[in-house]
């Protein structure tokens, strides 16, 4: 059997497997077949989280690149003790702080607000009565919030999109940023005020 057509196949069982096999298999010498299948399942939750901090949908998918580059290079240090995503997230998390760091701080002027899904607008967070009071199209309100998620510090934003749009539990919030659920309650409380003063202050929440 080929190359191609044995990684296809490995692939194709890699699909199926829970996250602790993936990374068993990671481990024993399959590992493009493994981060195949955690690339396909983890890729949109992890481009969320990275759209939160970058400046377009290119730098957004370039961390998300990076995430999983990093993790290929690290999976041999995974022991299981936490759930992958959440190991994933904290290495995005990371990621984005690097970008932050690297990247100019100008506003996303240029975002494509349609990268936004309706769930990643948080309807506890912008909802349609809002947006309908403020006379706004979805587009509008896509960058609107988009725009106010960048006005807040990184420990915020991360926690927020973490607990609000990616939907993880206070728990999981924490072990992914490596704090207590105390400290994410109150960056949420925080980080929810914060956003709606931003929202109103651009004229999109009441």
């Amino acid at each position: 059997m080929s190359t191609t057509a044995t990684l296809s196949k490995n692939l194709e069982t890699a699909s199926d497997l829970p996250d602790a096999e993936l990374c068993r298999m990671a481990n024993d010498g399959q590992a493009d077949a493994a981060f195949a299948a955690m690339y396909e399942r983890y890729r949109d939750r992890i481009m969320r989280l990275a759209s939160a901090f970058a400046r377009d949908e290119d730098d957004a998918q370039d961390i998300t690149q990076q995430v999983f580059i990093r993790a290929h290079r690290s999976i041999h240090r995974f022991r299981g003790h936490a759930q992958l995503y959440t190991w994933l997230y904290r290495i995005t998390v990371n990621c984005c702080k690097d970008w932050i760091k690297q990247a100019s701080q100008a506003r996303c002027e240029h975002r494509d607000p349609s990268w936004w899904s309706e769930r990643d607008l948080g309807e506890s967070l912008f909802t349609e009565a809002n947006r309908a009071e403020a006379g706004v199209e979805r587009r509008e309100a896509g960058e609107a919030l988009q725009q106010a998620l960048t006005a807040l510090s990184p420990e915020f934003r991360s926690t927020l999109v973490l607990r609000e749009i990616d939907g993880l539990s206070y728990r999981e919030v924490g072990q992914t940023l490596g704090c207590s659920e105390g400290t994410v309650k109150s960056r949420i409380c925080r980080a929810r005020r914060q956003l709606r003063r931003e929202l109103t202050r651009l004229g999109y929440a009441s």
